[in-house]
């Protein structure tokens, strides 16, 4: 019976870390997101300034 109740705590375990591991990715992929959208903001107001500039 212990051996039944380690393995599910094993595989409850298991679960846990692995839902860990792939909600840590996800942020860092939307981290990554979030800069590249600040970059194309940027990038877009230096253009309209230049723009504004040249006329």
């Amino acid at each position: 019976m212990k051996f039944l109740q380690l393995n599910i705590a094993k595989e409850g375990f298991t679960q846990a870390s692995l839902g860990l591991l792939a909600n840590q990715r996800k942020r860092q992929l939307l981290i990554g997101l979030l800069k590249s959208l600040r970059t194309i903001k940027t990038l877009q107001r230096t253009d309209v300034r230049l723009s504004e500039m040249l006329e």
